[in-house]
């Protein structure tokens, strides 16, 4: 039996709740398209900024982490697992 490829552990998908993305007008589109890449190029220039390799991904899952215990919501944090 093949073993499955390792999956990362987080990934980021983005919808536009309540509307079709190809239904919407191109001036639209285009204004969803400019302010999603502004906030991924400034994850990404926060993340050039700390010392070592810090991916967006593990970038985002510690900013949500850093919100919900704010907000005093925190579930107990999840153990981080090495794929290898």
């Amino acid at each position: 039996m093949t073993e499955n490829p390792h999956r990362p552990l987080l990934s980021l998908s983005v919808g536009v709740t309540g509307h079709r993305f190809n239904k919407m007008a191109a001036t639209e589109r285009k204004r969803i398209r400019e302010q999603l890449h502004a906030v991924l190029a400034a994850i990404d220039a926060a993340c050039a900024a700390r010392p070592g390799n810090v991916s967006r991904n593990t970038w985002i899952a510690e900013a949500v982490e850093e919100k919900l215990a704010r907000e005093g919501n925190a579930a107990k944090p999840t153990e981080r697992r090495a794929h290898g």
